[in-house]
């Protein structure tokens, strides 16, 4: 039988305790999911839809709030993952690699990803950086991922969200979360 004085959580108050015990398991796990909070607000605007002015939805400020301790707990992982790296000599300085090529080799990089998710070849757990390369590989890149935004923009349909669910088009995403076992509530 519940005590007066017990203050224990209840509802979602309890599994938000547990949604931050878990991430800050995961981020120990895999430092890589600093990136969840942001995830979670992606998915707050789409295909959620929690995000606008209108009465009965969350206002983006809320919603950030509402994700805060996860984005705390994302800053000090990074933090302790950055200080641990630098202690263990395996960052390289702005002398070694300059901003300019630290950039081309990400444009590069995504191209490269991409190109892996329809031939993949040549896989490994780790990939050397690519200290040089050369202008072609970087001018084909940004070609490849300008082409990728550019027809994702085009194939959008004005007022709907911004990837537009094509099998159920009058509701956007929602009923595609019912189908896969989401709430009716949405």
């Amino acid at each position: 039988m519940p005590n007066a004085n017990n203050q224990s959580l209840s509802g979602p108050a309890r599994w938000y305790v547990v949604t931050l015990v878990f991430f800050a398991l995961g981020l120990m796990a895999k430092p890589m999911l600093v990136t969840l909070p942001f995830v979670l607000l992606l998915l707050d605007y789409w295909p959620l839809c929690r995000i606008s002015s209108e009465k009965g939805k969350a206002s983006i400020g809320r919603l950030v709030l509402e994700k805060a301790p996860l984005f705390l707990i994302a800053g000090i992982s990074s933090l302790v993952t950055f200080l641990v790296q630098r202690h263990a000599g395996s960052l390289w300085s702005l002398e070694q690699v300059p901003i300019s090529v630290r950039l081309e080799n990400s444009v590069v990089s995504y191209a490269a990803y991409i190109g892996k998710m329809f031939w993949p070849v040549k896989l490994a757990v780790f990939y050397p950086y690519r200290v040089s390369g050369s202008e072609w590989a970087v001018a084909g890149a940004f070609l490849l991922l300008g082409a990728v935004t550019a027809a994702v923009v085009a194939l959008g349909r004005p007022g709907a969200g911004p990837i537009e669910n094509r099998r159920y088009p009058d509701e956007s995403g929602k009923s595609a979360l019912r189908e896969m076992g989401g709430s009716d509530s949405l």
